[in-house]
């Protein structure tokens, strides 16, 4: 039986990774650590589920079309921070009750590292060194979000085909039960790697 390590706050803070969550899982790899959401807010942009304190926004990945994970926040309300029994923090918990000066005193004790050279906590927010945002309002505490940027591992162009040749490229994209940029995107891959070979 493998040991189950609890996560915490400055794990989360450093790195992103919220136990098992990180930024990059796809929706059905969240539901197998969480279960369903408790809510999803959809927009034309975004998908948010909410589990408590937790919110996870998804972006759809090209050209899969795969909705991964890009944002883990956590949003304290009533007082607590109630997150899903696999992420029950270990060490220091903040609540909405934990103000800037708590959470400066947290840093500058745990890992001043992630503070800019001179830079302390204050009321509104701050981007720690990790591209963790810490959100106060009112001096208390808001939410701790981290989003992971990530470069696209593909690029898109476009161009233009003469009319008959893309009716030829649809029947084709049609017959074999992909997109016509799937397809596309296959044939310039194999031809790039047939250049490669030579």
């Amino acid at each position: 039986m493998g040991i189950t390590i609890m996560p915490s706050l400055m794990e989360f803070l450093k790195t992103g990774q919220l136990g098992e969550l990180r930024g990059g899982l796809t929706e059905e790899q969240v539901r197998q650590i969480l279960g369903p959401p408790d809510s999803i807010a959809n927009s034309r942009s975004r998908w948010i589920w909410k589990y408590g304190s937790l919110q996870l926004s998804f972006y759809r990945s090209l050209p899969e079309g795969v909705r991964r994970l890009i944002t883990i926040g956590l949003y304290p309300r009533d007082g607590l921070l109630e997150l899903p029994t696999p992420l029950t923090l270990e060490g220091w918990t903040p609540d909405s009750g934990t103000t800037a000066e708590d959470f400066d005193r947290f840093l500058e004790n745990a890992a001043p590292e992630l503070l800019g050279t001179g830079s302390r906590v204050t009321v509104g927010q701050v981007e720690l060194r990790s591209s963790a945002r810490v959100y106060f309002d009112d001096g208390r505490l808001h939410s701790i979000n981290y989003t992971v940027f990530r470069e696209p591992e593909t690029e898109q162009v476009t161009i233009s085909v003469p009319r008959a040749e893309m009716q030829a490229i649809r029947q084709e994209a049609a017959a074999l039960g992909v997109s016509v940029s799937k397809l596309c995107s296959q044939w310039i891959t194999e031809r790039v790697a047939n250049l490669q070979l030579t």
